[in-house]
């Protein structure tokens, strides 16, 4: 399970077919399979817990060149590998043991249904604590990998705001209504689905702990340039394409610059929020131009390029803050306004 194995099935395996894992669930669930036959389902599982424990430098090429390969493998896969990491860190060490034994290797899947506690107003989700654990009622309207995952990760909002996450199992019941997968314009084979929980009663033994009401805000604005290597794994699948084409140098160079620039380690707030909002505006150039490159052709849902487009799309919006929103929309106007060429992103010192 170390990142050569990684970077050798994604290159021999995973590239060849990466159109046909974007448009079928089987090619999926194939793709998806290979990564845990080599252990790498858990890569942030702790060694104590039987896991590979990747350290960052690892982990983070490995989300890039997985992005780069195939987009909505990337999706499906960081489902499991946040889901194994939240467990990792917020559950008491007898019940992780128990519960990321074989995470690596596909033993248990692990979903994860939080995007909810990012909506703003009353909690989409509720829980409360009964005899014995957690009675969750509301939406949850965003849950990736239906039919690939056993279980999911839950997070919702405890009567004094305090968030509280639990697993549960990502299946249909009397208490748990999911719709159909979702028709989406990308990724639409990791068959995402909303569900609404009635009643669904959580074990004690199942719950993973507690966090304050602004977790995941905190938690998100913390890790904001961490989203940033799936915007790069694109971009360089784009740049990949226009390796032959006389612009292709200037497109490699300033991804190279851009790399440098979300690596970089203990940047302040601000900064890292200009460097993930230059990673989606270089992504949304970067695949833009390999679509011209390629013209006509590159409509046809069988081209790479129609894919990266539309993988592009998904990765500027996922688990997009308001602070990076408002910072990407701002320099997007502000290039626009100022007349200024959008290889340059205001107030920032990356130069693309």
């Amino acid at each position: 399970m170390s990142l050569e194995v990684a970077l050798d099935f994604l290159e021999t395996q995973v590239r060849p077919r990466a159109q046909l894992i974007d448009q079928s669930p089987e090619e999926l669930r194939l793709a998806f399979a290979g990564l845990a036959e080599r252990g790498l389902m858990g890569l942030r599982c702790p060694v104590v817990f039987g896991g590979p424990g990747w350290p960052d430098t690892d982990f983070r090429r490995f989300q890039l060149e997985v992005a780069r390969t195939s987009g909505t493998l990337a999706f499906l896969q960081t489902q499991q590998q946040r889901s194994v990491s939240m467990i990792a860190s917020m559950a008491p060490p007898d019940r992780a043991e128990r519960m990321l034994t074989g995470t690596s290797t596909n033993q248990q899947t692990i979903g994860l249904a939080v995007s909810q506690l990012r909506r703003e107003g009353p909690p989409l989700l509720t829980a409360e604590r009964v005899d014995g654990g957690l009675l969750i009622q509301g939406k949850m309207p965003w849950i990736t990998g239906f039919g690939f995952f056993e279980k999911m990760l839950v997070g919702a909002m405890l009567p004094d705001g305090t968030t509280v996450f639990a697993r549960t199992d990502f299946a249909e019941s009397e208490n748990l209504r999911l719709s159909e997968p979702m028709d989406l314009a990308a990724m639409q084979a990791a068959m995402t689905v909303s569900g609404v929980a009635t009643g669904l009663f959580i074990a004690e033994d199942e719950i993973i702990g507690t966090q304050p009401p602004d977790w995941i805000h905190e938690n998100d604005r913390l890790n904001v340039t961490l989203q940033a290597y799936f915007a790069l794994g694109c971009s360089r699948a784009a740049v990949d394409l226009l390796e032959s084409n006389p612009v292709g140098h200037q497109f490699l160079s300033a991804w190279e610059r851009l790399e440098s620039a979300v690596a970089e380690q203990g940047l302040p707030i601000p900064e890292k929020l200009r460097v993930r909002a230059h990673a989606i505006e270089f992504m949304g150039r970067a695949t833009h131009a390999a679509l011209i490159a390629h013209g006509g052709r590159s409509i046809s849902m069988d081209h790479p390029a129609q894919r990266l487009v539309r993988e592009a799309m998904v990765f500027s919006v996922s688990a997009i803050t308001k602070d990076v929103q408002r910072t990407v929309l701002e320099a997007l106007a502000g290039t626009l306004e100022s007349g200024e060429s959008p290889n340059t992103l205001r107030q920032t010192k990356i130069r693309a």
